[in-house]
């Protein structure tokens, strides 16, 4: 939204693709179990780390009001794939007396990254540009894809608290 309201757009474009953004984040939600058990939840994340690489790109070719939906739209559901996937990935190396407490340190881990990143992404942008923190984001995503790749060929070990 910030970013949008510095381009000049009113509330409702900017509340317009919001509204899009967050029902690509959690919509597919119904159906991202299913796709990670059919095709295998690395390959999904993979999936959700190129669509994220392309809101990059995309909000990297220009700053229409459609720029910024597409790229919205395509973050939200990479958001959902790459969240899902590593929620999974997360809970699967831990036995049941166990899950509970890891997914619980997991989402405080998270979600208070979350809130450090919602307080400063407006300093964040005022200080570098929009532009620079979509381009910062490509080599990060792609470090991501390499950590993936790397743990999707690692022979499955048995949980540490079996």
């Amino acid at each position: 939204p910030l970013a949008m309201q510095v381009c000049g757009y009113g509330f409702n474009q900017i509340a317009w693709v919001i509204e899009w953004h967050v029902l690509a984040m959690f919509a597919p939600g119904f159906v991202t179990g299913k796709l990670n058990d059919r095709f295998g939840v690395q390959r999904v994340m993979f999936a959700g780390i190129v669509l994220c690489i392309t809101a990059a790109v995309v909000n990297l070719l220009g700053n229409s009001v459609w720029h910024f939906w597409l790229a919205l739209l395509v973050l939200g559901l990479g958001w959902n794939w790459l969240f899902t996937g590593a929620t999974t990935l997360l809970t699967s190396t831990y036995t049941a007396p166990h899950k509970a407490r890891v997914q619980g340190i997991n989402d405080a881990v998270v979600f208070g990254t979350l809130v450090c990143s919602s307080l400063s992404s407006g300093v964040l942008v005022a200080s570098y540009g929009y532009a620079l923190m979509n381009a910062v984001a490509i080599p990060l995503l792609l470090w991501a894809m390499w950590v993936l790749w790397r743990h999707s060929r690692l022979p499955h070990a048995a949980p540490p608290f079996a």
